[in-house]
């Protein structure tokens, strides 16, 4: 992925799922790589991997990923995220992850919103699905 934000060296889907296997909370693969493994194959070569989990869930994520640096991705530009609750009205919808701030861009995180039963789609929240 080309960015003026900085360059990207993404993870690879293993080990982002290996990077996420120890934590405690609802997380999954998204994204093109999700369509991939849901149809067991691939169409096209993909610039990110990307992982989602809930928004009451990101501050586990700074705890799963201590040291890293993350940062909110919102409207073109890139600030510091302290594990503060991210705003779904101000479009603070992704994180950006490196393992340090030297280092290429290696992982795009999707916020989504649901609940312990359901996912709802942040766009129209009338559309939701159960877990399961």
């Amino acid at each position: 992925m080309s960015s003026s934000l900085g360059p990207w060296a993404p993870l690879t889907v293993e080990a982002a799922v290996d990077l996420f296997r120890p934590a405690e909370f609802r997380w999954w693969v998204a994204g093109g790589h999700a369509l991939e493994l849901h149809f067991g194959r691939s169409w096209r070569p993909h610039d990110d991997t990307d992982v989602s989990f809930l928004r009451a869930d990101a501050p586990a994520v700074l705890e799963l990923l201590v040291g890293w640096d993350i940062q909110v991705a919102a409207a073109g530009v890139l600030s510091p995220w302290s594990g503060r609750p991210l705003d779904a009205l101000m479009h603070e919808n992704n994180l950006w992850a490196r393992p340090s701030p030297d280092s290429p861009w290696a992982l795009d995180m999707t916020i989504s919103d649901g609940d312990n039963d359901r996912w709802i789609y942040r766009r129209n929240r009338a559309i939701t699905r159960a877990w399961d």
